[in-house]
This record gives C-alpha cells, sequence and structure tokens, in this order.
C-alpha cells in the first residue's frame, strides 16, 4: 500500500479532466488514484465533497459516486498474481524479521524484502504448518509429515531428534525460555536437555488425553495452559492436569470443546477463544461472554490485547475489537451483553480471518501490529493507529404505521381505536458504516428499559392500550459514540368506546348500584333471617308458655279432679260430676295440644290452611251451643305464604272473638266472614246478639279488645269493632300479605 494513502484526509485533493490528483505536504510528489489502488470510469471529475466524518465523495464523467474512505487495515500477498500461498503461521523474530508458514513452505519478511527458504536453507518443500521465532533466537518449524526443523543464530535448518511425532501443530516459546511442543497425534511435549518429553496425566492411561492438541500459553503464575481439538482445556500445574470440558446442560463452563485461542492477561485472567465465542477463567470459573448482534456464537480464533487493555478478536466474523471497561460491567452484571466493533470487508479486509488450528497463527509484533492469516494475505492492524469517529450518527424518525397507514410526522399523531399493530421505521446516517449502527430505544409509558439492536431501523408493537406514548430514539456508531441527545416522536392511540372515561363512569356507576343492590339484598335477606329466627324463638317461647300454662293448669286439674274421684267413690253425684269436668278438661288439652301443633306444623305456613283451619275451628267451637254457624268462605284461596306466628296470632285473634260473642252476645247465629282483596286478607266474627257500646267496654279495661288490636297491629293490621246496644256486632281483622 502507498505511504500517502495514510494521510490522504491531510492532503488537498485536486479534480481535474485528467482524472483526480491528491497533494500532500508530507510528501513532495503529487498522486494519481491509481497509485493510490484505486480507479475512475471516466478521468473527468464533476464534484468533490468531504463529509461530517471525513470520507471523500467524488463524482466522476460516467455519473458514478465514489467514497474515499480512510482504510484500516494493510494487507500483503506472499505470492504473486498467479499463484496463492495460503498462510498457516506468523511469528515475529527478536530481530524484527516476521516469518510465514504457508502451504508452499517457509518466508522471512526483513527489511521490505521478502525471502523462501528452501532445501537451500536446511528445510525440506512443502507446507509449513507452524513456525516460532523463540526469544533465544532460534526459529523453529513444522513442515507436515516431515518432523520440525529449527536454525539458531541464522544457520542452516536441522531437524529436531527425539520428537516421535512428525504432525507437530503448536509451538510455543514460554517466558522461561522452554519450547512447548503440541502435536495431532501424541499429545504435549517439553524439551528438556536437547530432547522432547511427553507430559503425563495421571488420570489415564499415563498419558495426556485428546493428543490433538492447538494452543500452549503460559500464565503469569507459570501454570502452562492447553487448548484442544474436541478435547477442551488442560491445565497442567505441579506435574498434575486439570481437565476442563464443556457441559451441554450447565450455563457455567466452556461453551466448546474446541479450543481456537488462549491470552493470559496481567490481572492473571486467561481469556479463551472457542468455536462458540469468547470466555474467561478467573481463577475458580469459566464464565461465557454474552455477545449482542448474535456473536456469541462467533468463532474466536485469535486474541490480542494492545497498550490500552482493549480485546482485540480475530474471528470468522472479522476483526472485534471488545474494551476492558465493557467487559468488567458485563461480569459484575451492570451490562447484559456486550457490544463490540466489527471490522470486516468494509474497512479493508479482503478476506475475514483463518482458523488455521495451529500455533502461531499470527503474532502480535514487538511495535504493537497485529498479523493475521487472511487466506493468501497477511493483515496488518495497528490498534493504536486505528483513530475512533468521534461522530454519532443523524438519527431520523421516517416513519409511523398502524395497520399499514401511514401518518404524518408533523402533524399530532391520533390513532383510532382497533389499531392491533403499530410500527416505527427510523434510521441513522453514518457514511463511515452504515450496517454498523446500533440502535436504543424504548416507548415511554411501555419499555422502562431501553432496547438496543445493530441493523435494521424499525420497531413493532402490537396489541397497546389506549394512551398516549412517546418514542424515544438514540445511536451510536460502530466505535461507540452515541448521540448526545434524544429523538422523540408522541402518538396517541384512542380507546374504544368500551374504554372510554365517560363509558367506563358509567360502567362504574352501574356497578355501584349493583353492588350496593346485591348489598341490600344480602342485608334484607339477612334481617328477614334474623326476623324468622326471633319469630321461631318467640315460637318456641309461646308454645312452653302454653304447654306451661294452658296444658299444664289442666293436666293438673285433671289430676285433682281424678283424686277427688279416687277418694269419694261411693258419691255417684260426685263421681259423674268429676268425670264430667276430667272428659272436659281432657277435650280442652286434646283442643289446645291440636293448635299447639297446627301452629308449629310448616305444612300449615299458607292461606288456604289456615282459612281450612279457622273453619275447622268454628264448626268444632259452636258445635256444643245452641249458637248457628254460618261460614261465608271462599271456595279456594290462593296458596299464599302465612308464616307459623302470624297464623297463630289471627288464629288467637278469631278464638277470642268467637269466645266473646258466645259467651257475652246472647247470639242465635255467628257468622265467620273471609275474603281476599288485593293483597289484604280479612276475617270478620259477626253476630245477631244484644250488641254494645265499644267506647265503654274499652273504658271498662278488659283485656279481651285489647289483646285483639294488639295481635293485629303486631303484624302492621288493623282491628275494627261496629256496635250498638240491640245491634249485634262485628269484630273484623285485616291483615296484609306478602307478595
Amino acid at each position: 500500500m502507498h505511504p500517502a494513502f495514510s494521510v490522504i484526509f491531510l492532503t488537498t485533493l485536486i479534480g481535474a479532466a485528467q482524472g483526480l490528483f491528491i497533494y500532500s505536504p508530507t510528501h513532495d510528489a503529487v498522486f494519481r488514484p491509481a497509485q493510490l489502488g484505486f480507479e475512475f470510469e471516466s478521468l473527468h471529475v464533476t464534484a468533490i465533497f468531504q463529509d461530517r466524518e471525513n470520507h471523500v465523495w467524488i463524482s466522476d464523467g460516467a455519473g458514478l459516486l465514489h467514497r474515499i474512505k480512510r482504510r484500516i487495515f494493510e494487507t500483503m500477498r506472499l505470492g504473486d498474481e498467479n499463484s496463492s500461498s495460503l498462510i498457516r503461521s506468523i511469528s515475529e523474530a527478536p530481530d524484527g524479521s516476521i516469518w510465514f508458514g504457508t502451504d508452499d513452505g517457509l518466508h522471512r519478511l526483513q527489511n521490505g524484502t521478502r525471502r523462501q527458504l528452501g532445501p537451500n536453507a536446511g528445510i525440506p518443500a512443502g507446507e509449513v504448518v507452524s513456525v516460532c521465532a523463540t526469544r533465544a533466537g532460534s526459529i523453529w518449524a513444522s513442515v507436515r509429515n516431515r518432523g520440525l526443523y529449527f536454525s539458531k543464530n541464522g544457520a542452516r535448518f536441522s531437524k529436531a531428534s527425539g520428537l516421535p511425532s512428525v504432525a507437530v501443530t503448536a509451538l510455543y516459546d514460554a517466558p522461561d525460555g522452554t519450547l512447548w511442543v503440541g502435536t495431532n497425534d501424541l499429545g504435549l511435549f517439553r524439551r528438556e536437555r536437547q530432547s522432547f518429553a511427553p507430559i503425563e496425566n495421571t488420570r489415564a492411561n499415563g498419558l495426556f488425553e485428546e493428543r490433538s492438541v492447538t494452543r500452549i500459553v503460559a500464565g503469569p503464575d507459570g501454570v502452562i495452559w492447553v487448548g484442544t481439538n474436541g478435547g477442551g482445556l488442560k491445565r497442567w500445574k505441579d506435574g498434575q492436569v486439570t481437565h476442563f470440558e464443556s457441559d451441554p446442560g450447565s450455563a457455567s463452563g466452556l461453551p466448546s470443546n474446541y479450543i481456537f485461542a488462549l491470552r493470559p492477561d496481567a490481572a492473571g485472567l486467561l481469556w479463551i477463544g472457542t468455536s462458540r465465542g469468547l470466555c474467561r477463567y478467573d481463577g475458580a470459573s469459566i464464565e461465557s461472554v454474552k455477545m449482542a448482534d448474535n456473536l456469541e456464537s462467533t468463532h474466536v480464533f485469535e486474541i490480542y490485547e494492545d497498550d490500552l487493555l482493549r480485546l482485540w478478536l480475530a474471528s470468522d466474523e472479522g476483526v472485534l475489537r471488545v474494551d476492558r471497561s465493557a467487559l468488567e460491567a458485563y461480569f459484575e452484571g451492570s451490562l447484559p451483553q456486550i457490544r463490540c466493533a466489527v471490522f470486516d470487508e468494509a474497512d479493508g479486509l479482503r478476506e475475514l480471518p483463518a482458523n488455521t488450528r495451529t500455533q502461531p497463527a499470527s503474532c502480535q509484533a514487538g511495535n504493537g501490529q497485529i498479523w493475521i492469516p487472511t487466506g493468501d494475505h497477511a493483515t496488518i492492524l495497528d490498534p493504536m493507529r486505528m483513530a475512533e469517529n468521534p461522530r454519532a450518527p443523524v438519527v431520523v424518525i421516517e416513519e409511523l404505521r398502524a395497520e399499514n397507514q401511514g401518518y404524518d410526522l408533523s402533524k399530532p399523531i391520533i390513532i383510532p381505536p382497533g389499531a392491533s399493530e403499530i410500527s416505527i421505521r427510523f434510521a441513522g446516517i453514518s457514511f463511515a458504516d452504515p450496517h454498523r449502527v446500533t440502535f436504543s430505544w424504548r416507548l415511554e409509558g411501555l419499555e422502562p428499559e431501553w432496547v438496543e439492536h445493530r441493523g435494521i431501523g424499525l420497531a413493532k408493537y402490537d396489541n397497546l392500550d389506549p394512551g398516549t406514548y412517546v418514542f424515544q430514539l438514540k445511536a451510536a456508531n460502530k466505535d461507540g459514540v452515541w448521540t448526545p441527545g434524544i429523538t422523540s416522536l408522541e402518538f396517541e392511540l384512542l380507546p374504544p368506546f368500551w374504554r372510554t372515561s365517560w363509558f367506563l363512569s358509567l360502567l362504574i356507576a352501574a356497578l355501584l348500584l349493583l353492588v350496593r343492590y346485591v348489598s341490600m339484598r344480602k342485608i334484607r335477606d339477612r334481617l328477614r333471617y334474623l326476623i324468622r329466627e326471633r319469630a321461631l324463638e318467640n315460637e318456641r317461647a309461646r308454645i312452653a308458655k302454653d304447654m306451661h300454662d294452658d296444658l299444664g293448669a289442666n293436666l293438673t286439674q285433671i289430676s285433682l279432679m281424678g283424686e277427688l274421684l279416687r277418694r269419694n267413690p261411693g258419691d255417684p253425684s260426685e263421681v259423674e260430676k268429676n268425670a264430667a269436668r276430667i272428659a272436659e278438661r281432657s277435650r280442652l288439652v286434646s283442643q289446645k295440644l291440636d293448635e299447639i301443633v297446627w301452629a308449629v306444623n310448616p305444612k300449615n305456613d299458607s292461606l288456604d290452611k289456615l282459612a281450612s283451619y279457622l273453619v275447622h275451628f268454628a264448626e268444632e267451637f259452636l258445635e256444643p251451643t245452641d249458637i248457628h254457624c254460618r261460614l261465608e268462605v271462599p271456595p279456594r284461596l290462593p296458596d299464599r305464604p302465612v308464616d307459623s306466628e302470624l297464623r297463630h296470632d289471627i288464629f288467637m285473634a278469631v278464638k277470642e272473638a268467637m269466645n266473646n260473642a258466645v259467651k257475652y252476645s246472647e247470639a242465635t247465629e255467628i257468622r265467620l266472614r273471609i275474603s281476599l282483596v288485593s293483597r289484604e286478607f280479612t276475617i270478620a266474627v259477626e253476630d245477631d246478639g244484644r250488641g254494645f257500646a265499644p267506647a265503654a267496654a274499652a273504658s271498662r279495661g278488659g283485656n279481651g279488645l285489647a289483646n285483639m288490636r294488639k295481635r293485629a297491629e303486631e303484624h302492621g293490621g288493623r282491628f275494627e269493632i261496629e256496635s250498638a246496644p240491640g245491634k249485634g256486632s262485628i269484630v273484623r281483622f285485616t291483615f296484609p300479605l306478602s307478595a
């Protein structure tokens, strides 16, 4: 690459009919584009423009637009245009020369001059799988199927003796000067006293397991780490080997048993490159690094560290740069994933890094440059000379669509009800790496955390609740420089009518009314239950009182009369009189028992049963007398419910009225009238006797009329008397009935 290209953006560009000329004040020359590695379709330059990220845009006479971008990588091809030589291994010697192992032999680059070494230098022709320049000045090279060769201080190469394998895949010059050799068939060896000693493993067969060795490295504490091709990772310490393998059922540990790269750092951490991404060993456990943008399964072939402690990864996705601060935040738990800068063909890589599965596959030279094999080219990267792009992308929200209908972003956005899908399309304008722009967004009111994504700028939301939302957006370029502010877009999603405030108010009011109705109904039901319980208690008390007062008194009298009968058995008149009294008292007891049973029997809790019992009682009550009984009762009354307490009080009131008529009226006929008009049940006891003055009767202080009135009014009824001297009497009871 021409040296002037690295300073092209510090030069003066001149367009003319003969093409583009680039003048550099640091070089005493004027260069044409062809000299710098690019050409135009037409030599006629019509326009030149430099954007905010220092790219130069050129329009030529053919109507084509060209972009001139600062190159990040330099490349070097070992062979000529007519030959291809795949690079397998790269190593730097103490004198600054770069050694290459390729499929057509061993090459050396020194002071800008490349030379291929072959049989004339003592090394046989063939594929050089691995080449290692040691600190002591020796060069070691492994020739496929031919063995291991070495050269000291520039002398001819000689074949190393004492190594039982000719399939050497890894060479490592440890800091203590020990040469470690990994093979593809017999495991790991260490050079000692001009010979090679195998590393033993006490676990199985006394030999180092998984004989295909891909990587060897020594940690700061002198521990030797060995990566294998499918056998996981091994640690050799104090003569003991510890084995680390992938466990598919575990969230921690090695993600893969294929180890491609090992890099210890000054902090005592071991960074491991596998076929499923990057991981770290901190002395206690192995943890994988979760990469963003689907990079967690990237093949990591090599790991480098620059003076700023940043990690550079050669991978099948390109060269990745990971900041140490981001890694520390990730392992502390404050970052959910690692976002790294990716450099690929768009940045000047001719090919992606190759996985040679040999050591050393690449090298980090003393001047900080990283030499990476990429097919038949060696790609050179200088981490400390890579200027980061300080310009954040320009963020633009391009479109909002709801149910496939676009909206004018310059006006208030109001989306009608029923929109189930809303999409927002946006862009981050960066001419440096438009496909590496990282977007971060959130929908205020829905997403508490920011969502990060690299690639197409599109956010979709399904089934949003009605309301006002603010879409917030920011973006970062590949180097992690974020936009200083936030771009926002506000929109409102209208609710359906059944989610509007007025409808919800009506619904709440209806619910409150329903709750009140249900509550009141429960209260009424509870009150009725309590009333029924109270009535039942009253009924029980009444029954107990009646049984004690009436039945008890009558039975006592029967007992006394029986005793009199026993004492005077010889007096016929006394016997007859006492027997008659006993019979009468027995009839009263029987009648009272019948009344009690009738009152407590729930089968009689109906209007029709009440009327039937009153008729039966009237007939039986008047039968022993000379008074004629007349009944005026409907043939069939509705089967309306009448509780036992009401039935009892109605019966007792009617009984009292009948008893008064028999005792005081001197009537020849007593009439019982029963009627039902609307919801009022009326019972009247009429006689044709001598009558009386109701006011005078009440003033005499008798209890009969007062008791009847009380029984009626306790149930919300009415008690009425119609009478006058010589005109008979009418006693009327009216009771309201429930529906």
